[in-house]
């Protein structure tokens, strides 16, 4: 198995960005640490950790995992593979996310949308990958954060330019419509709210109330 470590360290960390995509924050609290030949999927296990008790309002143990994060993080190699210099730009995203979630759990707006703003810049330059590099787009979480500032104008924004990247997902959708309709252009607002809605019907989850799961309703 440490032989099929570094084959197999990038798909299997994708299943916390899976829980922490639907807000699975117990499920995500309650998985094992991982082996720690598996150093990618080490750190992101911290990462989410942090998450997880910041959505919790577990303020402290969200700082401890932070700090585990880092520690795990300056063991990943540093090689010259064309993979390890985006595993290292994704972990940077990662850094920034941690930070900037705890900062919205703990509705310091301003300080998390420095962080995921920081954090959008390191993704724009993740190159595709099947699965990306950094699953959850982070304009999810910004545009939420966007919204619940009171931004409706760089809402719109964030979630126009997501949607240029990943055309008619469900979730920038969403948070369109609620941000058009926050500056009173319904119009715009039925048209992108009824896009989302077709998507979403064969959907497994409940209807939508939020771009990220972090933030659960956007009005």
């Amino acid at each position: 198995m440490q032989e099929l470590g570094p084959s197999i360290d990038f798909s299997l960390m994708c299943v916390y960005d899976v829980q922490k995509r639907f807000g699975r924050w117990d499920d995500i609290l309650a998985e094992p640490a991982p082996p720690e030949f598996l150093v990618l999927t080490t750190a992101y296990y911290h990462a989410h950790q942090a998450i997880a008790h910041a959505a919790k309002k577990q303020f402290d143990s969200a700082e401890e995992a932070f700090v585990k994060f880092i520690n795990a993080k300056a063991k990943v190699p540093k090689d010259s593979q064309e993979d390890g210099l985006f595993f290292q730009q994704a972990l940077k995203v990662a850094e920034y996310f941690v930070q900037g979630e705890i900062a919205l759990q703990k509705e310091d707006w301003p300080v998390a949308i420095w962080y995921l703003k920081q954090a959008v810049e390191v993704e724009d330059t993740l190159r595709y990958s099947e699965p990306p590099y950094w699953l959850q787009p982070v304009r999810h979480a910004l545009g939420a954060v966007y919204m619940k500032a009171g931004m409706f104008e760089q809402a719109e924004e964030t979630y126009r330019k997501d949607l240029s990247i990943w055309r008619d997902n469900a979730w920038s959708l969403y948070g369109l419509g609620k941000a058009l309709e926050a500056q009173g252009k319904r119009d715009e607002a039925s048209i992108e709210l009824a896009k989302h809605q077709l998507i979403w019907a064969k959907a497994d989850e409940h209807q939508l109330t939020t771009s990220c799961k972090c933030i659960e309703h956007l009005d």
